[in-house]
């Protein structure tokens, strides 16, 4: 009984939740979107510009100091494991923290000779190792992160970065080769994930995350705005994906099943306001109808709030998971990366807000060596969490008043 009762309590959650999003529909006027009400965050002090820069600044320093002499950006450096099958599996990371270090510098407009020489070795690093870079082990998926990070970066050269003709082609080519690839590690739940658990329904397993889905569709979305073309099965199953995930009040599942399991403590809100980041801006990308603005700004106001939450297990040894919640280190920049993103989704009277708490947040955790830390696990941490907090940061830098469309 004792074990029953748990899983009865969650059963009858998942069946009102339904049952409610249900009748919702087929009643007039339409009842509240859940995803739309919560609480709002304190008034702050918001930094000044020449701080939001300042911190910048002191980012991209620390990434042009921690570059490695190949070009790359990181290191294994063990301290703990997370069940990696292979050590093979560290080339993921590296290629997703270099591709995210690459798209930071890009977008940070840095104009410093080490900036400007940095990226370019970074950027000829991408070029050399992406076209042999592959799933690196049958029993788990974490190319997927590489390949994603890679079609990010590449992208963004694409768009912003002077090249030559022949450059560009082979860019547009190696762009292509990932879309691809991305493709091919949807597991059969139409999301992706990083590990491969029994029982193997096909080469990519049957286990995807929110979180990675969000990360993959949200690539695809930068990929078509500069022309590439998407296998429309990948993102019509990735969104399907995706609204299995998703709860009546906007928080995303951990893992994606086809009936949602609202009764995990990782899916509280306070536990689901990280991935739920990405997942909003997923869906709002793709013009998914329950995912309005104000969605996205009650979500935004809960990162805010739940802060608090998200920072515990920052720099914390012992435990993968903070037993509250379930919230891991890793999490952290990659929900302001992704809440910066949103926030251009919104007009532009709406912006400063957030803008002003999430440079609040992120100045205040940015370490004394200029870099963002999340999680104490190996050598790779420190470059892509502290790429994902300068282009959250560099989202939050506010045009002078006179430059403001009225």
């Amino acid at each position: 009984m004792n074990i029953l009762f748990p899983n009865l309590v969650k059963s009858l959650i998942v069946i009102v939740a339904v049952c409610g999003t249900v009748l919702a529909v087929g009643c007039e006027p339409a009842a509240h979107n859940l995803a739309e009400i919560g609480p709002a965050p304190r008034p702050i002090t918001p930094p000044t510009q020449a701080e939001i820069r300042q911190a910048i600044d002191r980012g991209v320093a620390f990434l042009v100091s921690h570059q490695q002499p190949p070009g790359h950006w990181g290191t294994i450096g063990f301290v703990q494991n997370i069940g990696l099958p292979s050590q093979r599996d560290t080339e993921s990371f590296k290629m997703a923290t270099t591709a995210l270090c690459v798209k930071a510098l890009i977008e940070t407009r840095s104009e410093s000779p080490e900036a400007i020489a940095a990226l370019a070795r970074g950027e000829q690093w991408l070029l050399t190792n992406v076209p042999r870079f592959k799933r690196q082990d049958l029993k788990s998926l974490f190319n997927n992160w590489g390949h994603l990070y890679a079609i990010e970066a590449m992208v963004a050269m694409l768009n912003h970065r002077p090249m030559t003709d022949e450059r560009r082609t082979e860019l547009r080519r190696l762009v292509d080769q990932q879309i691809r690839l991305l493709a091919a590690g949807r597991t059969l739940r139409g999301g992706w994930g990083y590990y491969t658990f029994p029982p193997h329904t096909r080469p990519s397993g049957n286990w995807a995350t929110s979180f990675l889905t969000s990360a993959a569709m949200i690539a695809y979305h930068d990929a078509e705005q500069a022309g590439f073309d998407i296998p429309r099965a990948a993102s019509a199953t990735g969104l399907m994906a995706l609204r299995w995930a998703r709860f009546p009040n906007g928080a995303f599942g951990y893992t994606i099943y086809t009936i949602a399991t609202p009764g995990s403590l990782s899916n509280y809100p306070q536990g689901a306001v990280a991935r739920s980041q990405a997942g909003n801006l997923a869906l709002y990308l793709y013009g998914d109808k329950r995912t309005t603005p104000e969605v996205i700004k009650n979500w935004l106001n809960r990162l805010i709030i739940y802060d608090r939450w998200l920072a515990v297990p920052l720099k914390k040894l012992k435990t993968h998971h903070y037993r509250l919640f379930a919230i891991a280190g890793y999490y952290y920049y990659y929900a302001y990366y992704y809440a910066a993103r949103a926030i251009e989704q919104l007009d532009p009277a709406d912006r400063p807000q957030f803008q002003n708490h999430l440079a609040e947040i992120l100045i205040r955790r940015q370490d004394k060596d200029g870099s963002w830390w999340d999680f104490v696990l190996f050598g790779y941490q420190k470059g892509y969490g502290t790429a994902m907090g300068l282009m959250a940061l560099q989202r939050c830098l506010q045009p002078p008043a006179d430059q403001v469309a009225p």
